[in-house]
């Protein structure tokens, strides 16, 4: 892991939590906390289409890359870089992953009879996650030094990419930041919720680190390491603008920079 990127990542997060802290201040920003009937029971389940979704994903990756032969990442990132050519087939693949895991939380939802809300979709609160989301990812785009990258012309590669970014940072904020970390701080408290949805997202990405990019010890441990620090950093953007548009938007973006 090098030492730019370290720094580099380091004046990015700085600068998103600053950023996040400033703007929540305004009263635009704040909102009631979701409440449920339940909580005890709400975290069972979340916990339960957590264990279930991982698995999905184990034999999804274990499916598409059979017996190891999954490419190897030769860039020292803890997220999967970039391809040199990343074609509208694997942008397919990534969205069918996506659709998997993602149906067990909607089929949850419907069955059970739960507002949008409960997964961190709520109207009311659509505008200020945008907001927060879109000056997130600006910040993230300039102070990563990519402003003449992104506004100066994109390869097909690196378009097919941010949308496959986009997809994943909506997904899987609305499972974690969302439908997960809702239901864990209702139950545990604001706190404790807080630092453990950022765990389970650390564990989440273990069959991605296993599978497909054939981590080493020494990577797996500092990734998953980074994975929970900046699943607390996504939280708290959830925190500060009650929707998962905010921390997606940034996500996406987040995961995007770092292989342009």
């Amino acid at each position: 892991m090098t030492t730019s990127f370290l720094l580099l990542t380091l004046v990015e997060w700085l600068g998103v939590g600053a950023t996040t802290f400033i703007l929540g201040l305004s009263p635009a920003f704040r909102r009631r906390p979701v409440k449920f009937v339940y909580p005890r029971r709400e975290t069972i389940v979340s916990l339960s289409l957590f264990l279930l979704t991982t698995t999905l994903v184990f034999a999804f990756d274990l499916f598409v890359y059979p017996q190891g032969n999954a490419p190897r990442v030769p860039a020292p990132y803890p997220v999967e870089p970039i391809p040199l050519n990343y074609p509208a087939e694997r942008l397919i693949q990534q969205l069918g992953l996506l659709l998997i895991i993602s149906a067990p939380y909607v089929v949850a939802l419907v069955i059970r009879r739960q507002p949008w809300l409960s997964a961190g979709l709520s109207r009311a609160s659509m505008r200020a996650g945008l907001s927060m989301g879109l000056a997130l990812a600006f910040l993230t785009i300039f102070l990563t030094n990519h402003t003449s990258t992104v506004f100066g012309g994109l390869t097909g590669s690196s378009v097919n990419y941010l949308l496959a970014m986009l997809a994943v940072g909506l997904v899987e904020e609305t499972i974690f930041r969302g439908y997960t970390m809702l239901r864990l701080m209702d139950y545990l408290g604001e706190t404790w919720g807080w630092i453990l949805q950022a765990v389970l997202y650390a564990l989440w990405h273990l069959p991605q680190k296993l599978v497909i990019e054939h981590a080493s010890p020494t990577l797996l441990a500092f990734s998953l390491v980074y994975l929970f620090l900046f699943g607390l950093l996504l939280g708290w953007i959830m925190r500060k603008c009650g929707n998962v548009l905010g921390p997606g938007l940034y996500h996406a973006i987040h995961n995007w920079v770092l292989v342009l």
